[in-house]
């Protein structure tokens, strides 16, 4: 829970930097901006998607908007909505997805415990897996 009050906080603290970048760097409306976060989707190549992983096809992203900077300060070419969404498109990765039928066990007796049916062996041959396998052991 710590660790997720202070991404939020870092995320809250990014938007507000973006949002107050100097003027000296150009206002670009939302519909001429090179960055584009205010409207991005993931990458449609499936292949970059199952190769890196989701995080890493978002990384992929940055550095095609952003430039490759190894380690080095990202200079921003432009401000506005369009670099101000990468903190929506962040919370959307960085978020943990809830899980909606999970269910800590308080202990073998609990009476809204519903046990899954056993699998059945499907296989044509060779020999059958002992029922005794399937079950688990303490």
């Amino acid at each position: 829970m710590e660790a997720d009050s202070e991404r939020r906080n870092k995320l809250n603290l990014l938007a507000l930097y973006l949002k107050n970048l100097p003027d000296d760097i150009p206002l670009v409306h939302s519909s001429a901006t090179a960055y584009g976060f205010d409207f991005y989707v993931a990458d449609d190549d499936e292949s970059v998607t199952i190769d890196m992983g989701a995080i890493g096809a978002l990384n992929r992203a940055f550095e095609i908007r952003l430039g490759q900077h190894n380690n080095r300060p990202i200079i921003f070419k432009e401000r506005g909505a369009g670099l101000e969404g990468v903190v929506d498109v962040l919370k959307s990765y960085l978020q943990k997805p809830a899980k909606l039928d999970s269910k800590v066990l308080a202990n073998h007796e609990d009476p809204h415990y519903v046990d899954l049916s056993d699998p059945k062996d499907t296989w044509k041959g060779g020999a059958k897996t002992h029922p005794l396998l399937l079950k688990g052991s303490i």
